[in-house]
């Protein structure tokens, strides 16, 4: 009988890979390259050129009513836009960029399933969800003080004749950039919250306008019918600007966009203002811990 062929021996070929002996930059660096990854995705940064027609377009058009109140109060003695109340007028904007740009952090992330990839060690789940949430509200924060970095530099160089008119319209502005933060950071919180809910950005998008459009225009019917009345007072609660807005009124004293602000329910509007925030994070890393990889 014929005896089977003997299997050929293995062969490893060298084909020039090297062996990393550098530092291990371990969980913290993983964490902030996500972040800056992601705050570049909010701009479109390192993307087609399509990818930034819709950021730096509604940047855009968020900033071009500063530019015209600073050229108007250059020419007249017109006042300048308030800088707490900025984000109230321009708030569709605002929204859509909410909603163009949530969806975009993470959305793709569960439709083509690349959570492995980042929840492979040392990156952990809630790293995920705190460094995009980060991303979000940095992005917002840039958007939301860039008009008003425009509307200081034409108070400073317009409308300033002394140093303590400089301080004073300093701390305005220091005041603006405050509620900007808590408006970035909710903001941020309640369109990732709703985005990640979903795995089509489509669906997100529009989740994140039609929930904005809905309250506004429920809490706008509600105010003109019971104006005057408590009703009116607490029904800011349910739309995201109008919270905001009071909120600021409330704990920064200054005049609300919308009168006459929240009066004795001024604490009701930070616990809400909190309370949500938390609630909207606490959906995230809820849904992150409970995605399959």
């Amino acid at each position: 009988m014929s005896q089977p062929p003997e299997p050929a021996a293995g062969v490893i070929h060298d084909i020039g890979y090297r062996h990393y002996d550098g530092p291990r930059l371990g969980r913290g660096h993983a964490v902030l390259a996500l972040y800056v990854h992601s705050l570049r995705g909010v701009f479109g940064l390192g993307r087609p050129a399509r990818s930034k027609v819709v950021p730096f377009g509604l940047l855009a058009i968020i900033c071009a009513p500063a530019v015209i109140s600073a050229a108007i109060a250059a020419l007249t003695s017109l006042q300048l836009i308030a800088y707490t109340t900025y984000a109230y007028y321009l708030q569709l904007v605002i929204m859509l960029f909410v909603a163009a740009q949530a969806p975009q952090l993470i959305t793709t992330d569960l439709r083509f399933r690349v959570l492995p990839l980042y929840f492979s060690r040392p990156l952990e789940r809630d790293d995920y969800v705190w460094a995009k949430l980060a991303a979000l509200a940095s992005g917002l924060l840039i958007v939301l003080v860039a008009p008003m970095l425009i509307i200081y530099a034409a108070a400073l160089l317009g409308h300033v004749h002394s140093v303590q008119e400089a301080w004073s319209d300093t701390q305005r502005f220091l005041t603006g950039v405050a509620g900007a933060a808590v408006s970035a950071v909710l903001l941020a919180a309640l369109g990732l919250a709703i985005a990640a809910l979903t795995r089509v950005r489509a669906f997100a998008i529009v989740a994140i306008i039609g929930v904005y459009l809905v309250t506004s225009s429920v809490v706008g019917i509600i105010q003109g019918v019971a104006h005057g009345t408590s009703i009116a007072s607490i029904a800011g609660l349910f739309t995201p600007f109008q919270l905001l807005d009071w909120f600021q009124a409330w704990a920064f004293g200054v005049r609300p966009a919308v009168p006459p602000g929240p009066g004795s329910a001024g604490p009701l509007y930070g616990l809400v203002t909190v309370a949500l925030t938390a609630a909207a994070v606490g959906v995230l890393l809820l849904r992150y811990r409970r995605a399959q990889t």
